[in-house]
């Protein structure tokens, strides 16, 4: 049985290691931003996440059972994301859904 020899790295096999270190760099620092920048979600995404119609949001926001915004911007109110999950802000204030 013959052995074959190794074969050896091309500049095709270099460019591709270099491109998998620039991809695996890419994805850290994907990693860090998704930990620094905090998840900002609108009316719409709220409501989702609160499993209601925006309509009933925006009452209870009316009402003052919903957090204030962190901003106000001109497309409407701004929240950040983990203002509504777990523990849900609506169930602590003993409100149902």
């Amino acid at each position: 049985m013959a052995t074959t020899e190794p074969k050896p790295i091309t500049r095709l096999d270099r460019a591709i290691q270099q491109t998998e270190r620039q991809l695996d760099e890419l994805r850290r620092l994907r990693d860090e931003y998704d930990q620094a920048v905090p998840e900002l979600v609108g009316l719409a995404e709220a409501a989702e996440i609160l499993q209601m119609e925006r309509q009933e949001f925006s009452r209870r926001r009316k009402q003052g059972r919903i957090p204030p915004p962190v901003a106000e911007l001109a497309s409407g109110p701004v929240w950040l994301r983990a203002q509504f999950v777990w523990p849900n802000t609506l169930h602590r204030n003993g409100d149902e859904q």
